[in-house]
């Protein structure tokens, strides 16, 4: 979930070789994909329209559904984000691409 093009583009540079992706340009339209499809992790931007990281993190942290998934929690002030220890990570901006590897998305984060 991300609401700058440019840093969607940059993440699926990354990504898109060696995971399925599937973008939402708000938080509510995350939110609403997310209870879908049930990814296997989410990456969320905190500053978004319509619903932040942090309502995102808090809405499917407490729906059943999808309170498994971990969530890497994106920060463009860079700091990285957990809320109570129910975020499975945080990124600061500029993104690394080594922070994204397969490695740390471990289940040691679930």
């Amino acid at each position: 979930m991300e609401d700058n093009p440019d840093v969607v583009d940059y993440l699926k540079s990354i990504l898109e070789a060696n995971y399925q992706l599937d973008i939402a340009y708000n938080g509510r339209i995350g939110i609403e994909k997310a209870l879908e499809t049930i990814p296997d992790l989410i990456i969320s931007d905190v500053m978004m329209p319509e619903r932040d990281g942090y309502q995102v993190l808090e809405t499917l942290k407490n729906d059943e559904r999808t309170s498994h998934i971990p969530m890497l929690i994106v920060d463009g002030e860079g700091r990285c984000c957990l809320q109570a220890g129910r975020a499975c990570g945080g990124v600061p901006t500029p993104i690394c691409p080594n922070r994204l590897t397969k490695k740390n998305c471990s289940p040691r984060w679930k």
